[in-house]
């Protein structure tokens, strides 16, 4: 990551140290809906997750669509989006997070000459990072985010000219925005 970014970062949370405090909620669980827009190793992404929030613990599970990387136009990848999130901080309307996420993308291999039906390409991303939130009102349901962070990849492909079996693997960055709507509290 480049040094601006880290300080831009680190000015993102100043405030939450000078000022912020724990978060302790009390033993309820809410569960809410997201959707969320992201720039990974694969390209743009879009997600739909449902997350459940326990005191300062959130899971989150949904589809992901990989809407700029895919081998054919309009003919879009799916995946799958798996995460957890620690909220640390709070201050008024804002929160402050760390987290870690699981990505996963399917791809059909394609040439020119043959679309091979049988054999399934896949994108694994790994990130961790950090999360800004935003609450709109005092316990209004809506709250946005931004979370940047950075991790690994690991890519399986076949070839089907060769007809043998591929990976690669690096370091994967991940911008994601979202905006979130909480249902109910059990």
């Amino acid at each position: 990551m480049a040094l601006k970014a880290k300080i831009f970062l680190l000015g993102l949370y100043i405030p939450f140290f000078s000022v912020g405090q724990s978060i302790q909620k009390p033993g309820t669980v809410s569960i809410g809906i997201a959707a969320s827009s992201a720039f990974t190793y694969t390209g743009i992404n879009s997600y739909l997750v449902v997350d459940g929030q326990w005191r300062n613990h959130t899971l989150y599970a949904g589809p992901k669509v990989v809407l700029s990387d895919n081998y054919l136009p309009g003919k879009p990848s799916f995946g799958l989006n798996i995460g957890y999130s620690y909220l640390l901080l709070a201050c008024k309307h804002w929160t402050s997070s760390v987290f870690i996420n699981y990505e996963s993308s399917y791809y059909r291999p394609y040439n020119a000459v043959l679309y091979d039906f049988n054999r399934k390409n896949r994108v694994d991303e790994f990130t961790g990072g950090l999360g800004l939130t935003y609450k709109f009102g005092n316990n209004g349901p809506f709250s946005i985010s931004l979370n940047a962070g950075s991790g690994a990849f690991v890519e399986h492909f076949y070839d089907v000219i060769e007809g043998t079996k591929h990976s690669s693997s690096g370091i994967s960055q991940s911008v994601r925005l979202s905006l979130h709507f909480k249902l109910f509290k059990i």
